[in-house]
């Protein structure tokens, strides 16, 4: 059996104030977006007492409608990140690798 292995979860917003949406710091925001996908793949390694994750790897995926809003779009992922505390308890190394897309076709939406 390998002692190394992946695995992946994809979660999207659906609406309203629901997963990654509903924090703090999106409440008092108000930052419209038309789109959040968020992907963490977590890698797992046999240790003495069975299997432990050696490190796990956050893609926060945002699509927002405007190019004026990229730079504070990305500002809130990485406070976002920062003030975690899922992330903050974890003591496995993680990489944080946020994506931005400026994507004007769609209707925005607004983090509330």
């Amino acid at each position: 059996m390998e002692t190394k292995h992946s695995y992946r979860v994809v979660a999207w917003w659906s609406s309203g104030r629901t997963g990654l949406a509903k924090t703090a710091i999106a409440e008092y925001s108000k930052f419209e977006y038309s789109d959040l996908e968020v992907q963490v793949e977590g890698s797992i390694e046999k240790v003495d007492s069975g299997y432990a994750f050696t490190e796990i790897v956050i893609r926060p995926n945002l699509s927002v409608t405007a190019e004026e809003d990229e730079v504070r779009g990305m500002r809130l992922l990485q406070k976002t990140k920062t003030l975690c505390l899922v992330s903050r308890a974890l003591s496995v190394s993680q990489t944080f690798d946020p994506h931005l897309q400026v994507n004007q076709a769609n209707k925005a939406n607004v983090l509330v």
